[in-house]
């Protein structure tokens, strides 16, 4: 699994296992507490991204995947 960013809120339950399951497994992750976003434009676009899936709640979880620069973009 690449690494993953995991929205969420602290004292969220969900949250917290989410957060405990990616350090438990080693999985790269990072995470952004929704009420202290630091970049409106990205939440606006994860939030869209997630309420596309039916998801409304926290944690939202992406995984993020390296594509490359434009040659490997335009080779898939």
């Amino acid at each position: 699994m690449s690494e993953i960013i995991i929205f969420g809120r602290p004292g969220c339950p969900y949250t917290e296992a989410a957060l405990k399951k990616a350090s438990d497994q080693n999985i790269n992750h990072v995470f952004i507490e929704v009420s202290k976003c630091p970049d409106d434009k990205m939440c606006k676009l994860f939030r869209m991204m997630a309420e596309d899936k039916g998801h409304c709640t926290v944690p939202c979880i992406f995984e993020v995947k390296y594509i490359g620069g434009f040659d490997q973009f335009s080779n898939k």
